[in-house]
């Protein structure tokens, strides 16, 4: 007499159904996470696309060229001043080679740091003109803010939000060394004496030299022995 097959008497099955019904709990609860992040996207590319149609109906009263030369204190590039772009481009603190416009630059973004910066906690010690890369930073922060502020709502959150603190961390991590003076290998410098028109002149001059050589006259050494 033949043996009908009843669904459970095979003591294989339930072991076999055991292991379906998990591996496809495990595909269920990844179809969720996908479901989930394809949402996120979808609200990413809702707000990219609502920026996008902003950017699209915003409309600039005057031209790139017309907007730098309307600047307070000129476009503060190559032979100009302020806190903008210059009409040759943005402000190259590790190219530059003319001691009259790199002094210029340094009282330029000197006076922004006391206006804007230091709104934004952004209050540096005060030999951070001898740190080439913080020169830089902040040249960089004076340039981008300008730009942010002559276009719209987004470019400035953007600055506030991205460009701003990254620079800070990035500052700060170069500074951190100097919190009582000018830190140079085993000895500090105090630089209350420091002009731009001196860093000027030894930066665009013979920036191979150390500043407590080339600079020896505008600093003090607070660890005398």
């Amino acid at each position: 007499m033949a043996r009908r097959y009843l669904p459970g008497t095979d003591t294989g099955e339930p072991s076999v159904v055991k292991a379906v019904t998990g591996r496809l709990a495990v595909l269920s609860g990844r179809l969720d996470t996908v479901e989930a992040t394809l949402a996120e996207h979808s609200k990413d590319l809702t707000a990219l696309g609502r920026g996008l149609a902003a950017l699209r109906t915003t409309q600039p009263t005057t031209d790139a060229s017309t907007a730098r030369k309307s600047t307070a204190s000129g476009s503060g590039g190559a032979g100009g001043s302020g806190d903008g772009e210059g009409a040759e481009g943005p402000r190259c603190w590790m190219t530059v080679d003319d001691p009259d416009q790199a002094a210029q630059w340094l009282t330029d973004v000197t006076e922004w740091l006391g206006s804007v910066g230091s709104g934004h906690r952004l209050d540096l010690v005060p030999c951070w003109p001898l740190h080439p890369d913080v020169v830089a930073e902040v040249l960089a922060l004076a340039e981008t803010w300008h730009a942010a502020y002559q276009g719209n709502p987004t470019d400035v959150a953007e600055w506030l939000t991205r460009w701003l603190p990254a620079a800070k961390d990035r500052i700060s991590a170069s500074l951190n060394r100097c919190q009582v003076g000018h830190a140079i290998n085993r000895t500090t410098y105090a630089t209350d004496d420091l002009t731009p028109a001196a860093v000027a002149t030894w930066w665009t001059g013979d920036r191979a030299a150390s500043p407590d050589v080339a600079l020896r006259a505008h600093l003090r050494d607070l660890d005398p022995r």
